[in-house]
């Protein structure tokens, strides 16, 4: 990834971020922001301490929950989807790439 080349105000960025994530999920205003805030955590994983996680979760299927995975998938950091691997092979891929799972 190439790093922008002009200045990116922060606050224009959580908008930018809240929006797209509003643009394509029904979520309340609170919920956008921790999701962009989560994305936003994923690029400067370097200078954070503790990572939380990304708990999707829905009363009923067909909520949106694989429509939300998308957006954050094609916004984090290195991210890589995984389902049904084995421990060695994920702590392979982590110690190689170091991804957003």
């Amino acid at each position: 990834m190439e790093p922008w080349p002009d200045f990116v105000k922060p606050s224009d960025l959580l908008k930018a971020l809240i929006s797209l994530v509003k643009q394509y999920i029904v979520v309340t205003d609170e919920q956008a922001l921790a999701v962009a805030l989560w994305i936003i955590m994923t690029w400067v994983t370097d200078y954070v301490e503790i990572l939380p996680l990304l708990f999707i979760n829905a009363p009923e299927k067909a909520c949106g929950k694989s429509q939300l995975l998308d957006v954050v998938g094609l916004t984090t950091a290195r991210s890589i989807s995984l389902s049904n691997i084995s421990q060695a092979a994920m702590f392979r891929i982590i110690d190689k790439c170091q991804p957003t799972l």
